[in-house]
């Protein structure tokens, strides 16, 4: 993740150990080489960064204690997860989870997504999930639109759990930024460069990236006085690690924002 847990174990009894996913990719299968975890989380275009990264060494070492692997906050594909299992040698599971509402699924061993209803409350709209969730006492969030496209279903799967499914999920593959020469900037890495913008100090209102002939804008209203500098060496920091891009930073009073669901952050593609 962008940032440490607050925790550094669950129940004392399982060590967290965090690898930042802003770091390089050879850093990245250092440390998971050195650590040797039993529980691999991370975001899908991660691991192919690890596995793309990785000597046949290095895969020894990540994968000698190795039990199962998570895939989180990026749509991927059961055929995808298929050949991580088979380059980690271990089962691969997904959770569909979001900023707002936090954890809203898991897919069990037969491929079926299983909602934590004890958490969120999800309906679909129109096509779209809303959710609001159970357990933000200090600020609820009710019926939020997420821009997620899917549909429930009932519960009933082979494996037994009585909980509710998310029977189709689209999520929202548009965000992603198409660099020249075939690069990808994922979703997963923009939101976590932009983490780092408020992480590093700087007080942000409200933000928009934009890709725009190659050139990656980051637009924002600053809390106080505009703080160009430190967000473009935050920025060009986060953006060297996957090869680096052309780099815009522009402070403003507003900034125009198309309504999609409820949500204000955006990722946009301008013509």
């Amino acid at each position: 993740y962008t940032a440490p847990y607050p925790l550094g174990s669950v129940l004392g009894l399982y060590p967290l150990r965090f690898l930042p996913t802003l770091a390089p990719p050879a850093a990245t299968v250092a440390g998971l080489a050195g650590c040797a975890p039993h529980i691999l989380a991370a975001y899908p275009s991660h691991l192919h960064e690890i596995l793309a990264a990785s000597g046949a060494e290095d895969l020894r070492r990540i994968r000698r204690r190795l039990c199962v692997v998570t895939t989180n906050s990026e749509h991927s594909t059961r055929s995808e997860r298929d050949a991580f299992a088979q380059a980690f040698g271990v089962p691969v599971f997904d959770e569909y989870s979001t900023e707002e509402l936090g954890r809203v699924a898991y897919e069990c061993p037969h491929g079926a997504y299983h909602l934590f209803d004890e958490l969120v409350h999800l309906e679909e709209v129109d096509g779209q999930l809303v959710g609001t969730n159970l357990n933000e006492w200090a600020m609820p969030i009710l019926r939020y639109e997420q821009g997620d496209l899917g549909a429930l279903a009932p519960a009933g799967c082979p494996c037994g759990s009585p909980r509710p499914l998310l029977a189709s999920l689209e999520g929202r593959r548009g965000d992603a930024f198409h660099l020249p020469a075939g690069r990808v900037l994922t979703p997963g890495f923009l939101l976590d460069a932009c983490y780092a913008v408020a992480l590093g100090g700087v007080a942000v209102r409200d933000y928009q990236l934009v890709l725009r002939d190659g050139a990656v804008e980051f637009h924002y209203v600053p809390a106080g006085a505009p703080q160009d500098d430190d967000v473009r060496r935050i920025l060009e920091e986060a953006l060297l690690t996957r090869g680096g891009a052309r780099l815009v930073v522009r402070a403003a009073a507003t900034l125009p924002f198309e309504r999609h669901g409820a949500k204000r952050r955006q990722l946009v593609v301008a013509p």
